[in-house]
Parts: structure tokens; sequence; C-alpha cells
């Protein structure tokens, strides 16, 4: 009833439905690995806000606590109240830095974080007791 030339054409549309739904499938996994990729994106960000907000404000306290003193390290390390607050508060900063700047795409964020501590290390070495004045800190956000 039907010649072979039929069932070759029903052979190559079968093939080409084959083709086009495994080419679907493909999209719609990408597509979807996308969307995943940026809720987990989202979620990171407003977990650091979260965050933030959480150490923002006991880091406020600590904050008033040392800006208006000369923080001199010998002076620092003689007064064990200053001395926690100082450490408390970089200790909040250090926390929050690391997960601001780490990201998975740049393997060396925590190279860079080292860096940055072995400089400040280099600076004590050289200026051991050397006074940081208010005009000189950095400013809380």
């Amino acid at each position: 009833m039907f010649d072979s030339s039929f069932y070759e054409v029903l052979h190559i549309v079968e093939s080409f439905s084959v083709i086009l739904g495994v080419a679907f499938v493909v999209i719609q996994i990408r597509l979807q690995t996308r969307i995943a990729r940026a809720d987990h994106d989202r979620h990171k960000k407003q977990s650091t806000i979260e965050f933030y907000d959480l150490i923002s404000k006991g880091s406020y306290q600590l904050l008033d606590d040392i800006k208006d003193k000369d923080l001199n390290l010998s002076i620092v390390n003689t007064d064990k109240a200053l001395k926690k607050s100082v450490t408390r508060y970089l200790a909040r900063l250090e926390r929050l830095a690391v997960g601001v700047y780490y990201e998975e795409k740049s393997p060396n964020s925590y190279k860079e974080f080292e860096r940055l501590v072995k400089d400040i290390d280099k600076n004590r070495e050289e200026c051991p007791g050397e006074i940081i004045g208010k005009k000189d800190r950095v400013k809380q956000l």
C-alpha cells in the first residue's frame, strides 16, 4: 500500500523530531541552570546584607568605644577594654570582608587577603609604636 519512499520520509521525520526533542531538552537544562545560578547569587547577596545588618548594630557600639581615641598599639595593648573593642571590631570587619570579596570565579581572593595581612604585619614591624590618628582611619560605611 505504501511505497518505500514514504517509509524513508517517515524515518527522516522521526529522526528530525528526535533531534529537535534533544535540542529542546538541552536548551531547557541550560536555562534552568542559569536560573538556579542567578537565584543562588541573589541568596548570597541577601545573606551578606542580612549578616551586615546583624553585625553592624554591635559594631557601632565598638566603633563608638574606639573612634575618639588615637590608636597607639602600646596604649591598645595596655588598656584591656580598648583592646577588646578594637579586636572585636576588626574581627567583625574581617568576617564581613571575607564574605563580600570571596567569589568562586576568583581563586586568588584568599591570596589577596593573605597579601593584605602580610602588608599590615610588615607595616606593624616597621612602625611598632606609630599612632594612627582619627583622620587616617577608614570610616565605617
